[in-house]
């Protein structure tokens, strides 16, 4: 388990164990298209389209949030974990 402490509290989660690049075909997309996919502890494969920013976990699209702008937030955060996992290997 991957813990920080933030401003005098602690906020513990699970640590990715597999970081990767894959092609894989996104329905959204309706295409062949680049994803990065993780697997962490406890919560197992999550797949994120690089091209839409929709994410899938165990074959299920994962449920949108009601934020503006949340697609290039998925992306985002998807190529930054891409990476820091990069980085480190």
């Amino acid at each position: 388990m991957a813990c920080e402490q933030i401003e005098g509290g602690f906020v513990c989660g699970a640590r990715y164990t597999d970081v990767r690049l894959l092609r894989f075909y996104c329905p959204t997309c309706g295409k062949d298209t680049w994803s990065v996919v993780s697997c962490a502890e406890w919560y197992g494969r999550e797949d994120c389209c690089l091209r839409c920013g929709e994410r899938w976990g165990e074959g299920m699209r994962a449920e949108r949030p009601f934020i503006p702008g949340w697609r290039e937030k998925s992306k985002a955060q998807a190529r930054k974990l891409w990476k820091s996992a990069a980085a480190t290997a």
